[in-house]
Order: structure tokens, then C-alpha cells, then sequence
């Protein structure tokens, strides 16, 4: 699991970097203040939207993580049901 969160951590931080160095080409480059605003509405949306993407992505990953917990914690729960259930026979059967 914890290739998949460097994985993520990795896409993370290429998505940010990528922001910035389109945010410094697009005010660097020599357009109309209208185009460049367009530019940035059109690219600012992009983002906005793999932002969104991204959370939903986690989102899903959470609910995941807490899924298997929520299991690995019920069969826990069963075994030491179990355990006790077999400690209270030989408790019961030595007092017998």
C-alpha cells in the first residue's frame, strides 16, 4: 500500500508543479491581457477539475482503507469471541 500512496504523492506533486510552471509561461507570454485571461479561466478550470478528480480518487481510497478495517476489526472481534468461549469451557470443565 505504500507504493500506491508514493504513487499518489508522486501524481500530487507532478499535478502542483505543472500548475505552477503553466501559471509562469501563461504570465510570461507575450499575449493580450484578454487571451490571457482566457488562458488562465480555461486552464484554472482544468485544474479545478482534476482537483476534483483527485478528491474523488482519495475519497474512494479511504473508503477502501476504512472497509478493511471495519473487516479486519469484525474478524478480530470473532476470534476473541471465540477464545473466550474456548477459556470459559476449560474454566467450566476444570471446575466440574
Amino acid at each position: 500500500m505504500a507504493s500506491k500512496e508514493q504513487g499518489y504523492s508522486f501524481f500530487t506533486g507532478l499535478m502542483l508543479g505543472g500548475a505552477v510552471a503553466a501559471t509562469f509561461a501563461l504570465l510570461y507570454a507575450p499575449k493580450s491581457g484578454k487571451k490571457l485571461r482566457k488562458d488562465i479561466r480555461k486552464k484554472s478550470g482544468n485544474l479545478l477539475n482534476e482537483a476534483e478528480s483527485r478528491y474523488k480518487e482519495l475519497q474512494d481510497m479511504a473508503e477502501d482503507v476504512l472497509s478493511d478495517t471495519e473487516k479486519r476489526i469484525n474478524m478480530m472481534k470473532k476470534n476473541a469471541d471465540t477464545a473466550i468461549d474456548d477459556i470459559m469451557k476449560k474454566v467450566k470443565d476444570i471446575h466440574s
